[in-house]
């Protein structure tokens, strides 16, 4: 496990240890001088007050803080924010995309989901959807972790799940059979060119 970069190599051997709590700052960052070669270069930074908020919750979160949260979250609603990337590779025809979900708590944690690849965009409508059986899937796996969170291992009550699409009914199938539990709730929005 070399490394030749310092950060990366300390960041790699420490990564098992739950019991360490570390931050590298540069010195330019604190000062934002930096003297090289007799020749003053400086190096552009955030004002003090951006630069010390940004250190001590880095800090509070690495030591097993929630420095922020949702605001008005009912208790046991789950959060999810489903994305969807086009691969830059694929052709034309055939427009293969990876879903992904963001599941949000109202503990302030949150997680990342990547789902399978597939051919999730409809060139003609330029919208992505999942199938029933991918959908299904997906929200199981993030039930299924919201679960593993919850101190008495119960499953939301209901899941707000937002797209910038409107869901068709073979995924609306497949968030039901994934969570057969919650009450399912959908946000679509719609996305602004400007």
């Amino acid at each position: 496990m070399f490394e030749p970069n310092f950060h990366h190599q300390l960041k790699a051997r420490l990564l098992d240890r739950r019991d360490v709590v570390l931050q590298i700052v540069r010195e330019s960052t604190l000062d934002a001088l930096v003297q090289k070669e007799s020749t003053i270069y400086k190096r552009r930074l955030q004002d003090a007050a951006s630069i010390a908020w940004n250190l001590s919750t880095t800090l509070f979160f690495k030591a097993g803080g929630h420095p922020w949260k949702l605001a008005y979250v009912r208790p046991r609603v789950c959060y999810i924010g489903l994305v969807f990337k086009l691969f830059p590779d694929s052709s034309n025809e055939t427009r293969k995309a990876c879903c992904g979900a963001q599941m949000f708590l109202d503990s302030g944690d949150g997680l990342v989901f990547r789902g399978t690849p597939g051919n999730y965009y409809n060139p003609k409508t330029k919208q992505f959807h999942l199938s029933e059986n991918e959908a299904r899937e997906l929200i199981a796996r993030v039930v299924s972790a919201y679960q593993e969170r919850d101190s008495q291992h119960l499953p939301p009550a209901e899941l707000v799940i937002h797209g910038r699409t409107r869901f068709n009914a073979e995924e609306w199938r497949g968030f039901s059979a994934g969570a057969p539990d919650s009450k399912i709730t959908t946000f679509e929005f719609l996305k602004l060119v400007t």
